[in-house]
Formats: C-alpha cells, sequence, structure tokens
C-alpha cells in the first residue's frame, strides 16, 4: 500500500506532527494570536522536541511570568481537531475564535478542577429534616429498552433506619422508564 506523506492542503511535501501542530499556516496563525510568545526565532520552530521544549520550560522564561495554567495542551488539541475537520470535514475554524475558545475550555478545566478549602458544618438535630422523619418509604423502577421484564422495588425503614418491609416485583415491560417508574409507586 502506497502512502502520500504530503499535507493535503499546503502542499508540503513531508507531512510531520510538527507540521500539522506547528507549520501548518492555519496552526501558525492560531499560536501567533495565542497568548504563548511566539517568535519565529525561537518558537515555533522545525523541530517537534524544540517546539516542546519551548512550551513546557521556556515559554515562562519568554514572557517573563511564571504560569502553571498553561493552555497549550489544549492548543495542542484544537489545533489537530480543527486540522481533521478541515480535511475530514471541509469544516472551517476562524483562528481568533479557536483561540478564545481554547481560553475559555481551559479556564473552564482550571476552575472545575480547583480544590476549596472544606470547612465541615455542625449540624444538630433541628437542622437535619431526615434525622426527624419517623418512617420512609423509598420506591424505584428499572426499565430497559431491549427487555421484555422491567422490576419494581421498593422498602420501608423506620425512624432509627431499620427495614421494616422490603419487596421487589418483576412486571412486564412498560413503553418508557417513566411508566415503569410510577408504576413502581
Amino acid at each position: 500500500m502506497r502512502c502520500d506523506n504530503y499535507c493535503p492542503k499546503c502542499r508540503e511535501p513531508d507531512e510531520t506532527i510538527t507540521h500539522a501542530i506547528f507549520e501548518y499556516p492555519p496552526a501558525l496563525q492560531v499560536w501567533s494570536l495565542s497568548s504563548i510568545p511566539s517568535n519565529p526565532n525561537i518558537f515555533p520552530l522545525p523541530s517537534i522536541y524544540a517546539n516542546i521544549d519551548s512550551l513546557f520550560w521556556r515559554g515562562n522564561i519568554m514572557d517573563g511570568e511564571l504560569s502553571d495554567r498553561d493552555h497549550y495542551p489544549w492548543l495542542i488539541w484544537y489545533i489537530w481537531k480543527t486540522r481533521n475537520d478541515k480535511l475530514f470535514r471541509r469544516i472551517d475554524t476562524n483562528p481568533m475564535e479557536l483561540v478564545h475558545f481554547v481560553e475559555s475550555e481551559c479556564q473552564a478545566w482550571f476552575n472545575a478542577n480547583e480544590r476549596s478549602a472544606y470547612t465541615p458544618q455542625q449540624h444538630s438535630v433541628e437542622d437535619s429534616e431526615a434525622i426527624s422523619l419517623d418512617n420512609i418509604c423509598m420506591v424505584d423502577g428499572s426499565w430497559t429498552s431491549d427487555a421484555h421484564f422491567n422490576g419494581c422495588g421498593w422498602v420501608w425503614k423506620d425512624n432509627t433506619g431499620k427495614t421494616q418491609v422490603l419487596g421487589m416485583r418483576n412486571l412486564r415491560c412498560r413503553e418508557t422508564a417513566i411508566h415503569s417508574e410510577v408504576e413502581s409507586l
């Protein structure tokens, strides 16, 4: 089997990872528009190793501030995704929109993974309604679209949490999951 190694978009004779992520003209635009410092003599270069070195270690030296919130992994990923969208689905993405999207995705990821200081709160018996319940009955139904039967179950617990009555039943399958849930009641 013969494999063409040229870039189908810009006709670069040797399409490499370096070309796809760092040298492909739309990728160059994205790197230039991003907040990552770029200088044609320093970054990006024709070497994958030099580019990764610049991103991981030298990038903070070039812009003068240390940051553990660099968004270059997101840039690399979305440059790759938009390149594939262009090649296989003929979808063009505006480089500036891509940079803004990457920055928002990166910020969302860091916000979601931020650890806040947890301070346990003391609850009195009066604060918690679940403790003051005398008896509680819980019901549930199970349903799958390809099964001939669905199930339902229930449990009654007293104020100490001790199970008083427990039961389950197998029924002919209903039309939807909500039908199964209602029948459980």
